[in-house]
Parts: structure tokens; C-alpha cells; sequence
């Protein structure tokens, strides 16, 4: 009997080098081998981590993976080195192997995994290596946002809902997260001109649903406005009833396609001098000043650079990268206002603010932004 216990725990051991060996290959570009490992042990052993693993990682069998259907090991490698990854841009070698070093630099990596091994079952559901990217802070504090919002759409509860222009609100909540979504995964595939070009179809969006708000009148032309939309896609002919609403100083009649349903909001002025342009809906948002108008417009003209197949020539960095998740980061602010209004919900998930973890990954971001910009100016 103790000579089979003192055979399956050496095959165990094996067992642990050979993962170890494999482990340190999978990520080697990312980090340093051992201090993966080392890391990594650290981790799993901690007592934060003994006291949510059960209930953030799935451990029943599969077959096709020896260790359940959660691969802890796996998964605490991935975020250890994406993390490190990210917070080692701006370092070269020498500058690294300082930080390899520093007690309070790897301590601060220790906590982000952490805490992302605390919402991991948010976030299960990614594991193809082309999406390594999702585990770095910022990528990982909006999936999170966006997935426990997303898990509040799909509740029954729904029905018992009593907000003004319930269904418009639900809808457009649900599009914009979903785009959302979209988008982090283009970035997380490499295909950031296509993620800007969908950007801009989430500032409009976005522009919409705090334009149209509580105002059902407004949601139901917008609709209709919707079908016309629909219908001249479809035949590239105007429908009769769309050409009697069309103002006659209107020149450019897919404008009012897009935007003809603003002159049915209330206190709108006079619009024989309007162009139904995006700039003139913006100043409509029940949210936000001036300078917050004049912010959300220049991203749009920034993300407009890349629509309509222009970014196709366009070199792309770390920094478009940056910039383009702070500034859906800034939406996300917004959106969980709304849902905190609707749902009555305090964004809290195992002892994690996800808010709260979200604008400290968007401060850091900007500070890596605008150390990057400097560096390569």
C-alpha cells in the first residue's frame, strides 16, 4: 500500500513538472519562465484564492481535459503573464528584470490576477489563444462590466420592470452592449480598423438612446424611421409615405433617413435650417454638457477616419488600442448609471467593485497612453 501511495505521487510530481515545462513554453514571450511559475504557486496557495476557487471555477470531469472543465493552472498562467505583459510595455530587458525583482511590483500582479480569478466565471467562456489579450486589466474590467450587465438583460425580471419606454430602453441597452462586445473581440483578434468602424456605429447608438430616452412617441418614429431605413436598403427606392415627411430644404435625403425622427422630440427649434447630420442630434443627449458634447464628438470624428474602408492603408499601435478602450470604458461609466437606475444593482461581485476596477484600469490606461504617445512621438 505505501509502495502504490509513493508511486502515484511520483507520477503526480512528473505530472506537475511536465505541466510546468509546458506552461513556461505556452507563455514564454510574455514572461520569464520561472517567475510565471513561482507566481503562480503563490497564487493558487494564497488563501484569497483558496477561499473563491470553488465557487469561480468549474472542477467537475471531462474527458478531454485531465484537471475538470476549468484548467486552473492554465488559466491563472494566462492572466499572470498577460498582466505582466501589459504592465511591462513601456520597460526594456534591463528594466524588466528590475521589476522581476521588485516584492511591490509582483505583489501588484498578484492582486489583478486575483481579483480577475474572482470574477472568472463572468468570463469563462474565452480561452482560444487568439484572445490572450482579454486577460490584460483593462480588456478584462469591461468584459466583466459588460457580462454582468448583459446577465441582468437576459433575467425574467425583466417583466417586472416599470420604467418609462421600457422597451426601447431593454432593446437599445441590449445593442449596445452586444456591440460592445463585438467590438473587444475584434480588438482581441487583431482587427482594430474594423472595431473602429463598429465604434462609430456604438457612438451612434449610444447618441440615440440617451436622445430618445423616456420619450415613447420618439421611440415609436424612430422605428418607423428604422423601416424606412430597411425598406430603401433593400429596393434603393424611397417609399411614398417617407417622401411626404421629407422637408423640402432638405438636399440630402438619406440625412433625414437617419435622423428625420428628431423633429418629433419636443422643444427641437425650427428645422428648416436643420442638415440631420450627427453633430446636430448630439447637442439633443439628455446627458452630459458642452465640453461633454464637444468630447463625444471628437472621438466620433476620430473613429470616422477609420469607417467606410478607410482604415485600410492605416497603421495601427499599442496606442489606438488604448485609446479606443478608454474611451468605450467612458460609455461604460454611463451605462452602468442607467442599469443602477433600472435594476437597482451596486456593480459588486465576490468583494470586487466592478466600476470601481474599471476606472482604476482606465486611469492606469491612460497613463501607459500618455507615456506611449510621448515615447513614440
Amino acid at each position: 500500500m505505501i509502495e502504490d501511495n509513493s508511486k502515484m505521487l511520483k507520477n503526480i510530481s512528473t505530472f506537475n513538472k511536465e505541466r510546468n515545462k509546458q506552461l513556461r513554453e505556452r507563455f514564454d514571450k510574455y514572461i520569464k519562465g520561472n517567475l510565471l511559475i513561482r507566481l503562480k504557486e503563490e497564487i493558487k496557495t494564497s488563501e484569497e484564492f483558496q477561499s473563491i476557487f470553488q465557487k469561480c471555477y468549474d472542477l467537475r470531469p471531462k474527458l478531454i481535459l485531465a484537471s475538470g472543465i476549468d484548467d486552473v493552472d492554465y488559466d491563472i498562467c494566462l492572466k499572470i503573464a498577460m498582466n505582466y505583459w501589459y504592465h511591462t510595455l513601456l520597460e526594456n530587458n534591463d528594466e524588466k528584470s528590475l521589476k522581476n525583482a521588485n516584492s511591490e511590483f509582483l505583489n501588484l500582479i498578484k492582486t489583478k490576477v486575483l481579483i480577475q480569478c474572482k470574477l472568472h466565471h463572468l468570463n469563462k467562456d474565452i480561452g482560444n489563444e487568439s484572445f490572450y489579450t482579454y486577460h490584460t486589466s483593462l480588456n478584462y474590467s469591461i468584459h466583466s462590466a459588460i457580462n454582468y450587465m448583459l446577465s441582468f438583460l437576459f433575467s425574467s425580471k425583466n417583466q417586472d420592470l416599470t420604467i418609462k419606454n421600457k422597451n426601447f430602453k431593454i432593446n437599445t441597452l441590449f445593442v449596445i452592449l452586444k456591440l460592445v462586445r463585438s467590438i473587444l473581440l475584434l480588438i482581441e483578434s487583431n482587427n482594430l480598423g474594423s472595431a473602429y468602424s463598429l465604434f462609430r456605429t456604438l457612438l451612434e447608438i449610444f447618441c440615440v438612446y440617451y436622445v430618445i430616452y423616456d420619450d415613447e412617441n420618439v421611440a415609436t418614429t424612430y422605428y418607423k424611421f428604422m423601416n424606412f431605413r430597411n425598406e430603401y436598403d433593400e429596393t434603393g427606392i424611397f417609399s411614398e409615405e417617407f417622401k411626404k415627411l421629407v422637408p423640402s430644404n432638405v438636399y440630402y435625403w438619406e440625412n433625414f433617413l437617419n435622423y428625420g425622427w428628431i423633429d418629433k422630440l419636443n422643444n427641437v427649434g425650427n428645422h428648416t435650417k436643420r442638415k440631420y447630420v450627427f453633430k446636430e442630434v448630439l447637442k439633443f443627449m439628455k446627458i452630459g454638457d458642452e465640453t461633454y458634447h464637444t468630447d463625444y464628438l471628437n472621438a466620433y470624428k476620430f473613429a470616422c477616419k477609420f469607417s467606410h474602408g478607410n482604415y485600410i492603408n492605416q497603421s495601427f499601435n499599442v496606442q489606438h488600442n488604448i485609446w479606443i478602450l478608454g474611451r468605450i470604458a467612458i460609455l461604460i461609466f454611463d451605462i452602468s448609471n442607467e442599469f443602477k437606475k433600472i435594476f437597482k444593482i451596486d456593480f459588486v461581485v465576490n468583494n470586487v467593485d466592478l466600476i470601481q476596477f474599471l476606472h482604476d484600469n482606465v486611469i492606469e490606461s491612460s497613463r501607459i497612453y500618455s507615456e506611449l504617445s510621448q515615447k513614440f512621438s
